[in-house]
């Protein structure tokens, strides 16, 4: 079974126990105009732990515990992405079909609907050929 490990990172740290300099945030009042809602007050906090460990800790890159290949950081960046005239990116035509997707997926921030094929996704992807590295992209 796979694991989520930065889910996993996530859910076992406390906000509360992160260092004043990132937990002294009022998140419900996020600016003068606007409030956020409940669950929009979690997905931040959840975004400040992990920035939190990225600045704060060591770790850059989170490995799992699986054999050599299985786990790391793509060794370079796979283009996936297209500019479009309404000014936003989304998954280029030929890899949405590729990937079984019915419908345009928009690649910016914002709520996120799962893939439709993720089996299709796994095949794609391994047939870039391109080697998980288990180093961070500071060394």
């Amino acid at each position: 079974m796979t694991t989520i490990f930065l889910q996993d990172i996530i859910e076992d740290s406390r906000f509360e126990d992160l260092p004043p300099s990132w937990n002294s945030f009022d998140l419900e009042t996020f600016s003068k105009s606007k409030r956020l809602w409940d669950y929009q007050q979690k997905a931040v906090e959840n975004g400040i732990k992990v920035l939190c460990r990225y600045f704060e800790d060591d770790d850059i890159v989170f490995f799992g515990k699986e054999e050599e290949g299985k786990s790391g950081r793509l060794e370079r960046c796979i283009r996936i992405g297209e500019y479009r005239p309404n000014g936003r990116y989304y998954l280029e035509d030929k890899i949405q079909e590729e990937w079984g997707e019915p419908e345009a997926i928009f690649l910016q921030r914002g709520p996120h609907r799962h893939l439709c094929h993720p089996e299709r996704f796994y095949k794609w992807l391994t047939g870039q050929e391109i080697r998980l590295m288990k180093r961070n992209n500071l060394d």
